[in-house]
């Protein structure tokens, strides 16, 4: 058996119940996505370009990535690595390296290339 515990808002802590680590698996409540797709790039300005990659989910969802989560240097706001996931490596790829896309980081306000690197779950 596997306890879980997680914290309150509040800071106390609070048990969460027990499972079995097959039946998170098995049961389809954690996802088994063994792709990841790292992007770690500069912005002339952080609130326009997250305007621009909001807007942009659907073509996101379309070319397989999925879960995309934002962070930004503490020390440079407009250094920005996004973490998505991954179902289709080849389609990922080829929208990556599109025309629309590389359109998009223009007119989003990308400084230079992008570092885009994807990994598999070991």
């Amino acid at each position: 058996m596997l306890g879980a515990v997680g914290t309150r808002k509040s800071g106390t802590r609070a048990i969460l119940g027990c499972v079995r680590v097959k039946d998170i698996f098995t049961k389809g409540r954690v996802p088994m996505n063994t792709e990841n797709l790292t992007i770690h790039l500069k912005v002339k300005d952080f609130n326009a370009w997250r305007t621009s990659y909001n807007g942009g989910e659907q073509s996101h969802v379309t070319a397989g990535i999925t879960n995309g989560r934002v962070f930004r240097n503490a020390d440079d706001q407009n250094d920005v690595v996004i973490l998505q996931d991954v179902t289709d490596v080849a389609k990922a790829r080829a929208w990556l390296g599109s025309t629309e896309m590389k359109t998009a980081m223009e007119k989003s306000g990308v400084v230079g290339s992008p570092s885009i690197r994807f990994a598999a779950a070991a």
